[in-house]
């Protein structure tokens, strides 16, 4: 299963949750990029929020640059769409601010960019003809969607933070237009680089990194704690474990049909509560209780061996082969159950889909 996801249709991430969903989840995302070195910070009022989203931004996201095959590839795909003339209310001179996107004419090809503004779908920012264009948010989503199509794989599937307004907007502006399809999970059926099935599974991983997270998670404190988690490489085969767990699940309901797919996730959730429940007895049968306390799995694992048990659970250890021995107990109870990562990334309690 796939590692690593492509974030679109914007070049940073700036919902702090979803952030903190997708750092639980993908080993690394990427966002599109017009150039190698160009580097996108959301702003945030509160100077802590900015600079932990920096911190994340700089570790977790790679800028992605279309190649000049994948934007001749756009070009070909989108032609048909960006020949037609928009109407009125989708035009740049009649937007108003809620319904209008900058979009870097250097992710596109000269073509796409000329044929854009000839058509009258974008207008140029500043007086340029190239960097920054004027667009709809309509017709932005059908061109961004197709340039993350284009750039993704079955290795580095696309997703979105809210899949269903994309689609809604992209099917909006494509039926006036009286397109003949539409942005559906099966939308990519000309090309030959994935199957049917390969595309609904891209689609149904877009809900993977939407596990349930409470909104109080996305504060500075709890973003910090799970970056730190994420760069822990003692917690990196609890991530995994966790991922597979995830991956399966996913499978099953790609393979049912809607009336079952409820099922499905309430069994999800009776399991990762059953693991966590089997997680405790254990760490309590040796003395580990406190591993499960409010601070969480890893406020322990985060912290070197000796100092942490001591502090952590009151016991007076020596510092040479004991102590290691207990560690080394404590980390092989914990990474055998899936559920492990998951509540050592974060305490707060979590409801999945």
């Amino acid at each position: 299963m796939p590692d690593r996801a492509l974030y679109y249709p914007e070049w940073h991430i700036s919902d702090p949750l979803f952030l903190a969903e997708s750092l639980l989840y993908w080993e690394r995302m990427a966002c599109i990029v017009p150039e190698p070195n160009f580097h996108s910070i959301p702003n945030f009022d509160d100077y802590d929020f900015h600079k932990v989203i920096a911190e994340i931004h700089e570790y977790f996201i790679y800028p992605l640059v279309p190649s000049k095959e994948q934007k001749a590839r756009v070009h070909e795909r989108i032609k048909d769409f960006a020949a037609k003339t928009p109407p009125p209310w989708c035009r740049p001179e009649h937007l108003n601010i809620q319904h209008r996107e900058a979009i870097s004419g250097n992710k596109l090809s000269y073509e796409t960019i000329e044929l854009l503004q000839r058509q009258g779908w974008a207008k140029p920012i500043g007086g340029k003809n190239f960097d920054m264009q004027l667009i709809s948010s309509w017709a932005a989503n059908v061109v961004m969607g197709a340039l993350a199509d284009e750039c993704s794989s079955l290795t580095m599937p696309p997703i979105t933070d809210d899949p269903g307004s994309f689609s809604v907007k992209c099917n909006l502006l494509l039926r006036e237009l009286d397109s003949p399809t539409g942005i559906t999970a099966r939308k990519k059926q000309t090309s030959n680089r994935q199957t049917t099935n390969d595309v609904e599974f891209n689609f149904l991983l877009a809900n993977v990194p939407c596990i349930g997270l409470k909104p109080e998670v996305a504060s500075p404190t709890s973003l910090r704690k799970i970056l730190a988690a994420h760069k822990n490489a003692d917690l990196s085969a609890q991530r995994k474990a966790f991922r597979t767990k995830i991956d399966e699940y996913l499978q099953k309901l790609q393979n049912a049909e809607e009336p079952e797919r409820p099922m499905i996730r309430e069994q999800f959730e009776r399991d990762i509560a059953s693991d966590h429940k089997v997680l405790q007895k254990e760490l309590r049968r040796f003395g580990l209780e406190s591993l499960t306390s409010k601070d969480g799995v890893v406020a322990l694992l985060l912290s070197s061996p000796v100092s942490t048990i001591i502090k952590g659970l009151g016991l007076t250890l020596a510092l040479g082969s004991t102590a290691i021995n207990y560690h080394n107990k404590r980390k092989e109870i914990v990474d055998k159950h899936w559920s492990s990562w998951i509540f050592s990334a974060t305490p707060q309690p979590l409801s999945f889909w």
